[in-house]
């Protein structure tokens, strides 16, 4: 048997350091998945009924089926990448945009500077906003705060501004899915689609002052959650251990929409995914686990079975923002 300290070998992850999970890790706080004992899922179990009736809203000529989520919860100032500094003010600024998004929204928050600010900007759309004060520990993906942690704090557990230093910041990335299902599970507009939108996403038009919508592409399949590529896959694909030691990016997570039932199922396989990793003493952002999940190795060995839909940048805008800007309709 390996010795804590030394290093083993795995198929799918790669080259893994020995580590005792005991003393770090609650087994009974994890997803029951791939051997992980008594470990139980701190999400109910929730089944959609995809027969009842669906709501259409109007925005101008548009028929509206999608409901946008968001949220921002408070990590104050942190620093992104080598050199950018993010701040409450800095997502304030950002949420402008919202004030001319013609979508039911449905707005998560522990900040009530942010809520009150959202509230201003929705002022005009009062009858298709829902706003959620609400504490970020009820979903699950800051319920294993701690577990993000103690990997973190790993002497040799690579270090990338906030992806791998901030337990909070790598939390709000998970939490996505969670605000997002939890949304689908409320029902508030009663629409068809449910989407996630980055309070940032269109930071860069912030001062167009246009009323726009998201429309979804007529090539959309149902059957899975359309998201951004960002960039190409790597070739040969890195071992599943490397997308999180490396912080490598294949698809981002700035905004993803699909069928509320497909969504919620999503969500379920991601919350899976995530406990997984955390198992193995790997953690990063959102976009690490979506990049492992979906690779040969993942496929293989985590076997999703909701998949996504990825639609690759074309033209000169940014790779990050594709997406969205390829449903964005001025109305």
């Amino acid at each position: 048997m390996a010795q804590e300290g030394s290093f083993s070998f795995d198929p799918f992850l790669g080259l893994l350091p020995v580590v005792n999970i005991s003393q770090w890790i609650d087994p009974n706080r994890l997803v029951d998945i791939l051997g992980l004992g008594d470990a139980k899922s701190t999400a109910p179990s929730y089944t959609v009924d995809v027969t009842k009736p669906r709501k259409t809203y109007t925005a101008g000529k548009y028929r509206v089926t999608m409901t946008i989520v968001t949220a921002y919860f408070d990590l104050g100032r942190f620093k992104k990448g080598n050199s950018l500094y993010f701040s409450t003010d800095t997502y304030f600024d950002w949420a402008s945009s919202f004030k001319f998004l013609m979508h039911p929204l449905v707005v998560y928050s522990d900040c009530k500077r942010f809520i009150s600010r959202m509230k201003r900007f929705r002022k005009n759309q009062k009858n298709i906003t829902r706003i959620v004060f609400t504490d970020r520990n009820q979903f699950w993906s800051y319920q294993i705060l701690k577990e993000i942690s103690q990997i973190f704090r790993k002497p040799r557990y690579p270090k990338f501004h906030p992806n791998t230093i901030v337990p909070g910041y790598s939390s709000a990335q998970h939490s996505k899915f969670a605000v997002v299902a939890d949304a689908v599970r409320q029902d508030y507009f009663q629409t068809k689609h449910y989407a996630w939108l980055d309070v940032g996403y269109f930071r860069d038009i912030v001062n167009t002052h246009k009323k726009f919508i998201l429309k979804i592409p007529r090539n959309f399949n149902p059957k899975k959650v359309a998201m951004n590529q960002v960039f190409p896959k790597p070739k040969p694909e890195p071992t599943m251990d490397k997308v999180f030691r490396r912080n490598m990016v294949w698809i981002g997570g700035g905004f993803f929409f699909g069928r509320r039932d497909v969504v919620l199922k999503f969500e379920e396989q991601y919350r899976r995914t995530v406990m997984y990793f955390i198992s193995r003493g790997l953690m990063n952002t959102d976009q690490q686990i979506l990049f492992a999940l979906f690779s040969r190795r993942g496929r293989r060995k985590l076997k999703p079975k909701v998949d996504v839909q990825l639609y690759k940048p074309r033209g000169n805008g940014s790779v990050w923002f594709y997406l969205g800007y390829l449903c964005y309709t001025v109305i």
